[in-house]
């Protein structure tokens, strides 16, 4: 392989190491999102696919962000949107603790 080309290979698995961990756990009273890892790009359209299967269903929605270590902006507009519908957010680390805060500066539908 030429010299230029492992710069290629090692961007690509860089990017393919960003991903998202959903762990979903529902009871009688709620649903409970477990983030783990980066909500960007494409896995901030999962998270939403999966908050749309759970929407309506048991209950209010809880959204773990304590292993979380990279929100970008729509991942924000999706928690957001989350909250003004009535999920709770739950984090503790300063990054996701100051995204959480300004999103509940603003107001619940």
């Amino acid at each position: 392989m030429k010299p230029g080309n492992w710069e290629s290979v090692l961007s690509l698995l860089v990017k393919s190491e960003t991903v998202l961990k959903i762990t979903t756990q529902t009871d009688v009273t709620r649903t409970t999102f477990e983030l783990e890892g980066k909500l960007a790009g494409p896995w901030v359209e999962l998270l939403k696919e999966c908050w749309r299967k759970t929407a309506g269903g048991n209950g209010p929605v809880r959204v773990l962000l304590c292993d979380v270590t990279f929100v970008d902006e729509q991942g924000k507009s999706l928690l957001a949107d989350m909250y003004r519908h009535g999920a709770e957010l739950e984090a503790d680390g300063c990054m996701t603790k100051a995204i959480v805060e300004q999103i509940m500066r603003g107001e619940r539908r």
